[in-house]
């Protein structure tokens, strides 16, 4: 896109959006790997989402997907501003809970090669820890890619019953007992 403005021009890249495909055809490329996407779902607060795009792209995450209709607007000046640039570095997939569970269930049930597992965290998931180490030796066994998608839910409500009755497996991340919840950005 090119702006002028008194006689000079400045010319800006587009944000090039991208869909559940391109996460899909990256694979090709990566042999013996281990490859999270966390999935976030009705991210309410503008300086969260902006927090978010920040600490995965200092953890090179190339790209994070929302679901839910109640999502923040991911070019609020105040995500742009609290991303502190994480935002041109990760691709934002925008989509709804039945385009991922369709489109990866059907590979994780008939690919063996691309292998993609959907988690959502809960209080009474799985220890993390635990779950981790199991995705570790399946990877092993198979000597391949093993992919995971991690559903966190809103800030104050976490994941809704859709997602709990269209996924079978939660994790949670183990905190000390005075402790009742992380930042999102922080769980990530």
């Amino acid at each position: 896109i090119e702006i002028y403005v008194d006689g000079s021009s400045i010319i800006l890249k587009k944000y090039e959006e991208k869909k559940l495909e391109d996460i899909k055809t990256e694979n090709d490329n990566k042999k013996d790997k281990i490859r999270c996407i966390p999935v976030f779902e009705n991210i309410s607060n503008p300086n969260n989402l902006g927090a978010i795009l920040r600490v995965v792209s200092s953890l090179g995450i190339k790209e994070i997907i929302t679901i839910g209709d109640q999502n923040v607007d991911i070019y609020s000046p105040k995500v742009l501003r609290s991303s502190m640039g994480g935002f041109f570095k990760v691709g934002i997939i925008e989509s709804d809970i039945y385009e991922i569970i369709n489109n990866f269930k059907k590979i994780y049930k008939s690919d063996d090669e691309k292998n993609y597992e959907i988690v959502y965290t809960d209080m009474f998931g799985e220890n993390l820890y635990q779950f981790s180490e199991k995705i570790k030796q399946e990877k092993n066994k198979k000597n391949g890619v093993k992919n995971i998608l991690i559903i966190f839910g809103n800030e104050a409500n976490g994941v809704t019953n859709l997602i709990k009755e269209n996924v079978e497996k939660a994790i949670t991340i183990p905190m000390e007992n005075t402790t009742e919840s992380l930042n999102l950005a922080t769980s990530v």
